[in-house]
């Protein structure tokens, strides 16, 4: 858990030339997200680990329906099954398709 307070932390604070501002996070359950997903049919786009802070224990996953254009950007913690949305909304756009 305080791996995920210290990840957290880096995503929730950011600072740039002395300005700092707080970034609204929810953090729910793996199966609550998977019902916020099924719900707007989001589906999977990106997948990466995140271990720039030597925390090996997250991913970092963008979700999205491309149909509908909402979107889901969460931290997931597999061993605890905690998921942090860092964002979500609609009219997102992908800027490179293949």
């Amino acid at each position: 858990m305080k791996k995920i307070v210290a990840a957290i932390a880096f995503f929730v604070t950011l600072s740039a030339q002395a300005a700092t501002v707080n970034l609204p996070i929810t953090c729910l359950s793996l199966k609550e997200l998977e019902k916020v997903l099924k719900q707007f049919k989001e589906e999977i786009l990106f997948f990466g680990l995140d271990d720039i802070h030597g925390v090996q224990d997250l991913t970092v996953n963008i979700f999205m329906n491309k149909e509908t254009r909402t979107y889901s950007i969460v931290v997931i913690s597999p061993s605890t099954e905690t998921v942090c949305v860092v964002s979500s909304g609609v009219n997102g756009k992908l800027v490179h398709n293949q």
